[in-house]
């Protein structure tokens, strides 16, 4: 329950009343029960959670709240007991569909002369602060994820041969992570072969590999709900020049930013000091998307680190999970992308994968 608690805090400090979730992530998060339906309402007097009959009999001894069966009637009877007239109701207005919004205007009868009414308040994923610091338990779940990648990395690796297709090793790493326990993948691995590999998010096809081509692998896994993000660029037999040369700069970019990485850095400096290395080095237009991202419950997370993007002034803080992820792609040639998913310590950070080859 300190998750709520702790969102409390955050309603006192947004001036609402209480929050209405809908969302299953959400439901994961503060009460770790996966219900693929629901609602949540967290306000000054705790949690009340709100399940349908598919999940009522199981959730009753699970549940760390007060659990009901979910009913449109006693939902709407249930809020406005909870509720004073006039009360800030919360709301995930990233999460919320128009529909779903629709219907809630509905069940508490918003009208527009109607004082009695609760009133609705949009709020931009009021969980967001909260899930970009892990705690412990959360910091072991996702070294799990890591470790179990980075083995379907390890295995996908060893099976490179001439012939073999971007698509059969992809299914070969599929295979590989969910016989040793992953729910599923984080996303579609990424597998790019040659030229195929200047696409930074290429869809891993019939291509079939060959001596001397860059190889790209971009993977990730969800495990014990959690995931796991990576991306490895390795060569199969003597590589061409350029590529070897660009490699270095992603290398040595990746580093520099690592480098950066402590409580208090804005993110916007961790992605400048990347990006100037691949801009001094003459590649600054073939590195086209940010520095990394927040990883946790999804892939893709908040902070984006991104000296331009809308986190850019975000302070690093201990327990924070980001990714770090330059990247050069060169038309026609090839690209090279190494990333890293790390967690931020108090005196620095802790990375979760071994660091990549140097050549």
């Amino acid at each position: 329950m300190l998750r709520i608690k702790e969102l409390q805090k955050q309603l006192k400090q947004a001036q609402v009343d209480g929050v209405l979730f809908q969302e299953p992530l959400a439901f994961f998060y503060l009460t770790g029960l996966r219900p693929s339906s629901g609602k949540l309402l967290v306000d000054g007097r705790g949690a009340a959670f709100f399940v349908d009959g598919r999940y009522f009999q199981e959730f009753k001894t699970k549940s760390p709240c007060p659990l009901f069966l979910l009913q449109e009637k006693s939902f709407e009877v249930f809020l406005k007991k909870r509720l004073k007239k006039g009360a800030l109701l919360a709301f995930d207005s990233l999460a919320t569909s128009v529909a779903a919004l629709q219907d809630l205007k509905r069940q508490i009868r918003q009208e527009p002369l109607q004082k009695s009414a609760l009133i609705l308040k949009p709020l931009r994923q009021p969980l967001k602060d909260l899930r970009s610091l892990k705690d412990a338990r959360e910091l072991k779940k996702l070294r799990l994820s890591a470790r179990l990648n980075y083995q379907g990395f390890e295995y996908i690796k060893s099976l490179l041969k001439t012939g073999i297709s971007e698509r059969e090793l992809a299914l070969e790493f599929e295979l590989f992570v969910r016989r040793r326990g992953a729910e599923k993948l984080a996303f579609e691995p990424i597998i790019a072969f040659g030229p195929n590999s200047a696409f930074p998010h290429h869809a891993s096809g019939s291509a079939k590999l060959k001596k001397g081509q860059a190889v790209l692998m971009d993977l990730g896994v969800l495990l014990e709900g959690y995931n796991s993000d990576m991306t490895r660029t390795v060569f199969f037999g003597p590589a061409e020049a350029r590529l070897k040369q660009i490699y270095q700069i992603v290398l040595q970019a990746q580093k520099a930013a690592l480098r950066c990485l402590k409580p208090g850095v804005r993110v916007a400096s961790v992605d400048k000091k990347a990006r100037g290395l691949v801009e001094k080095a003459g590649f600054g237009r073939f590195f086209p998307h940010s520095l990394g991202h927040g990883v946790g419950l999804q892939v893709h997370e908040f902070p984006a680190l991104n000296q331009k993007g809308v986190d850019r002034k975000v302070k690093l803080k201990a327990g924070m999970v980001v990714t770090i992820e330059p990247g050069i792609y060169l038309p026609g040639l090839g690209g090279v992308r190494l990333e890293d998913t790390v967690a931020i310590t108090e005196k620095g950070f802790e990375s979760f994968y071994p660091p990549a080859e140097v050549l």
